[in-house]
Order: structure tokens, then C-alpha cells, then sequence
């Protein structure tokens, strides 16, 4: 079949380094034979071939040698140049199978064209996917007899794999856009038409159908809440408009209207040359954020209100201990402002003599969290120091985390004072207390002395100088002894000697004979039955000073 030989000519001048390899290869263990045998369509081809920068190669013969250009063996890898001279199923016999039948269409006279095709080569020892654009035809000669097959190789992996990477990315974000847990939306034209919109938005419209649909038409609450007229101004100026807990009505799927606030961004998107053709919407459903906000602020109110009307003083602190706060009792005390006391510089109003204490329990309940408990003495406007008990609590979260610290300080200088002086009272009646005690020690003993008589024979008698009876010693009651005592005590006065002379007719008396008293009794005058009567009025009251002296 190539029988026609050509004057020799080497392919080294124009063809690059193929070119040179061509001329020194050893072509006579080919089906082609050596180079001077060449018909002229094996070395034109050649020639043309070498002079592309497009990979190129061909095969001659039904064997498939392979002879290619420069461009190629960058494509050939670690098999160049191995393959250059080498039939077509042995120099890639991963895909054999493959170019055999690219060699059966091709000599038939038919052509092949592959886009992204996709073959596993092992170009540097190990396999790898490799995809490709593969167009190949017959070469036919002179007589139009095909002798060979050309095959131009344009490998497209790193197109490939970044369009399936875009398209994993489009994926992505299209999942992204889907499960974002704000709103989302995309739309198009000057009539805003929904083109897309994700769960969130979906569910804040109420799960209504909404894509393909002017906005005016889907959501036609929002047209008199003037959100359409909005949505004009960004798509005629191209500029973005932005949005803060902005108040929005919309119906429900019960067909409710609800009380919405949301944060929105209304972002133009535009073409290369700058025109405006759709809006990009997002936001986020802050509803629940503004009511606690809302809640806050009132419970903050109220609080302050509160603080205000106590008669204390009343502050706040942050969870590390600074304090932030101070109702007006606080200022009006101190005679300072808000800066000279926030922070720590509270400290300034402490005593110096209690200044270290109080610091200390309040850094360990900063730390610990625990309830705080102080008394301590603060200066006042007039410089005066005063008594004040401060106790402050933490206020946690819903995690248990301190969020912050609220305190009082209570006045205490008068408690101090009545405290202080009842400690003097006490002692002084303590005192008071012992020295009456030992006083009626000393009268006990005195009337224990008193209480034995004159005599302490069985024998003894006395006589009673108000009276002419004969008494007889005795052991007289505790309650008369301590009676007798006290006259004998008195007894330097005239009433003491007639108050004991009473107490003697009141002792024990001797049997007598009736007759010895019945002539005893009708010789007293009528003084004397006044007398006993008033000795037993004096024996009674005698007997109760005594018990109460005793308790």
C-alpha cells in the first residue's frame, strides 16, 4: 500500500523536537518502513502536524503507528517518547477496546467526534480520569485510498471538573438557599415577579402560592403598606434599600392577618452594562426579638420606677462587678455624678478603715456568684460618714449565668447608735442588777441574825414591853424574819419601835387559864383590840413585800 517513495527530507528543520526524534528513530521495524520509503501524503501530513500547537496524532496502517507533534507528548505524559513508532492498542492498552474501533470506522472511511469523553489513562504510572475532545478522520492519498487514521486530542479535564464543580456549587447554594433560615426571594422585571423563593419566605406568606406571580398579585396586603412603591424606587435607582424591625402585616393560612416586624434588604441586580433587571430579597422574621425587646424596655421601666420610689439606695452592676447604674438617692447622698461613681470608682465614697472588706466580699461574690452582704460606712455630700448595710443579688439567665447584679445599701446609723447605747444600758443595768442583789444578800444575812432573840435556851423568856405577856423563843418564818429585820433596821425611829412592839403581840403565845385571859381581856382598853387588828393588817403586808422581794 505505500509503495511510492519520495526523495529524503528530514522533519527536524521546522517540526520541533519531534521533528528530530522523527529524523534518529529507527522507522524500519515499522509497518511504515524507513523514512526514505515515505509516500508523499505520510511526510506532508507529518510535516503539517509537527507545525500545530494543537495535539495532534496519526495512525498509519492497520497497525495504528503512531506518529505525533510536540503538542501531544505534553498529553502523552510519562509515555512520551515511548510511544512515538508504536502500534495504537500497544502504546495505550488501558483503552484498547476503545481505538480499535476508532481504527475500524476510520480506515472504513468514517470519522468520529467525541465532546468530554471521558477515559481512564495511565499517563504517569498510576490511573486517572482524563476527559477529552476526540475528533478523528481518515487520511486518504493520491489514489483515495485511506492509509492512515488523524486524531486530534484536546484534553478538557480541568474544564470538566470545574464545570461539575459550578454545578455542585449551583447544588449547594441552591440548598443553601432553600434551608437558609432567613427569607429569601428573587425578583424579576418591573412588575417584581416571583422567580423564586425559599422555605422561610414561603412560611411567612403563609404557605400561598407565590412563584410565576406579581408581587401585587401574590401578597396583595403589602401594595397599601407601601412595600410595591419601594420596590419601584430600588429597581428605577439601582440603589439597595435596608430595613430594621420594620412593621408588616400579612395574611395567614387561615386568612389572619398578623402583626410581622422584619429585617429586610431589598439588593438591585443588574447586568454587565450596569441595567437593572431583578431584585434580590432577604431578611429575616424578627418578630419574637422586638416583643422581648419591647418587654424589656417595660420591665426595665418598671424596675427603674420602682428603684426610684424606694427610699434607698438602689443600683446595678454588670456581671463582672461594674457597676452601671444608680437610682437618685444614690446621687443625692454622695453629691456625685453618674461618672465619678460608675465602674469601681464607687470605692472613693468607702471608708478607708473599711475599704478592704468590702472590696474583698464583693470580688468573691463576683466570682462566685453568690448573694453579697456588707456593712460598711460611705461618705456624704456633706462629708460625713454614715453606717449603710449593702446587699445586692445576681440576676442569671436562662443558661444560669450571671447577667447581672442588683443592689441596695440601707441607711444603718441610727440602728448603730441605738444599738450602741443599749449595749451601755445594759451594762449599767448589769452592774445596777449586782449591786442590789449583793444589798439583799446582806439583808438576809442581817435578818438570819436578827431571827435567834436574845436567847437560844429552851428556858429563856422575854417580855414584851407593849404588852404583859411572857413569849418564848422561837424560830420565827422566813417571810417574819425578814420582816423583823427590816424593824429592826427602822428601829432608830419612833415608828419602827411601835411597828415592832406590834410584831411581838403577833408572836406565839402560852397556854393560859380562861380565867387568867378572860381578866386579862376585859382589863384592855379598846386601843388594844385596835392594836392586833392593825398588827395583822401589818403581818399580811409584810409577807407580801417579802415574797416579792424573793422573785
Amino acid at each position: 500500500m505505500l509503495t511510492q517513495a519520495a526523495p529524503v527530507r528530514t522533519f527536524g528543520a521546522g517540526g520541533g523536537l519531534l521533528g528530530g526524534i522523527i529524523d534518529d528513530y529507527d522507522w524500519g521495524g515499522t509497518s511504515l518502513g524507513p523514512i526514505c520509503r515515505w509516500p508523499d501524503v505520510v511526510r506532508t501530513t507529518v510535516e503539517l502536524i509537527l507545525r500545530s500547537p494543537v495535539p495532534i496524532v496519526t495512525l498509519w496502517g492497520e497497525d495504528g503507528v503512531m506518529i505525533y507533534n510536540d503538542a501531544y507528548s505534553g498529553f502523552a505524559g510519562g509515555r512520551h517518547p515511548r510511544l512515538l513508532g508504536s502500534r495504537v492498542r500497544e502504546g495505550w492498552p488501558e483503552v484498547a477496546d476503545f481505538n480499535d474501533n476508532v481504527m475500524k470506522v476510520g480506515l472504513a472511511g468514517g470519522t468520529l467526534s467525541y465532546r468530554d469523553q471521558e477515559l481512564t489513562l495511565h499517563r504517569s504510572g498510576k490511573p486517572e480520569p482524563v476527559w477529552m475532545n476526540l475528533d478523528y478522520s481518515p487520511i486518504v492519498d493520491a489514489a483515495g485510498a485511506v492509509v492512515g487514521v488523524i486524531a486530534i486530542v484536546v484534553e478538557t479535564t480541568a474544564k470538566v471538573r470545574a464545570e461539575r464543580w459550578l454545578s455542585g456549587e449551583h447544588g449547594r447554594l441552591q440548598t443553601m438557599f432553600e434551608q437558609a433560615p432567613g427569607f429569601m426571594a428573587q425578583l424579576a422585571g418591573a412588575d417584581h415577579v416571583i422567580q423564586s423563593a425559599n422555605a422561610a419566605y414561603r412560611a411567612l406568606a403563609g404557605q400561598r402560592d407565590l412563584l410565576g406571580k406579581p408581587l401585587r398579585e401574590a401578597l396583595p396586603e403589602t401594595v397599601p403598606q407601601g412595600v410595591i412603591a419601594i420596590l419601584d424606587q430600588v429597581y428605577l435607582s439601582g440603589t439597595t434599600y435596608t430595613a430594621t424591625a420594620s412593621p408588616l402585616w400579612l395574611a395567614g393560612s387561615d386568612g389572619e392577618r398578623r402583626l410581622h416586624y422584619v429585617d429586610f434588604v431589598y439588593q438591585p441586580v443588574k447586568r454587565e452594562d450596569g441595567a437593572v433587571f431583578g431584585i434580590f430579597v432577604q431578611g429575616g422574621d424578627v418578630t419574637v426579638r422586638v416583643e422581648a425587646e419591647r418587654a424589656l424596655r417595660e420591665s426595665e421601666e418598671k424596675f427603674r420606677t420602682f428603684a426610684e420610689a424606694m427610699p434607698n439606695q438602689v443600683w446595678t452592676a454588670t456581671r463582672d462587678g461594674k457597676l452601671d447604674w444608680f437610682n437618685t438617692h444614690v446621687y443625692a447622698y454622695s453629691g456625685r455624678d453618674h461618672d465619678t461613681l460608675a465602674g469601681s470608682a464607687w470605692t472613693a465614697t468607702v471608708h478607708p478603715d473599711d475599704l478592704p472588706g468590702a472590696q474583698e466580699r464583693w470580688a468573691i461574690a463576683v466570682a462566685s456568684g453568690a448573694p453579697y452582704d456588707a456593712e460598711f460606712r460611705l461618705r456624704g455630700a456633706d462629708g460625713t460618714y454614715r453606717w449603710h448595710l449593702s446587699r445586692a443579688v445576681a440576676l442569671r439567665d436562662g443558661d444560669d449565668n450571671v447577667a447581672r447584679w442588683i443592689g441596695t445599701s440601707i441607711d444603718i446609723e441610727d440602728q448603730k447608735v441605738i444599738a450602741h447605747r443599749l449595749a451601755a444600758l445594759n451594762t449599767d443595768l448589769e452592774s445596777t442588777v449586782a449591786r442590789r442583789t449583793a444589798e439583799r444578800d446582806r439583808m438576809w444575812r442581817l435578818s438570819d441574825r436578827c431571827s435567834a432573840g436574845p436567847s437560844t435556851t429552851s428556858s429563856a423568856r422575854t417580855s414584851c414591853s407593849s404588852c404583859t405577856r411572857t413569849t418564848r423563843p422561837r424560830r420565827w418564818p422566813r417571810w417574819r424574819r425578814w420582816a423583823r429585820a427590816t424593824t429592826s433596821i427602822n428601829s432608830r425611829t419612833a415608828t419602827g419601835a411601835r411597828t415592832a412592839a406590834i410584831a411581838c403581840c403577833r408572836g406565839p403565845r402560852r397556854r393560859t387559864p380562861i380565867s387568867s385571859t378572860r381578866s386579862a381581856a376585859t382589863s384592855r382598853p379598846t386601843a388594844n383590840r385596835r392594836s392586833r387588828s392593825a398588827a395583822r393588817n401589818w403581818h399580811c403586808s409584810s409577807r407580801r413585800r417579802w415574797r416579792r422581794s424573793a422573785s
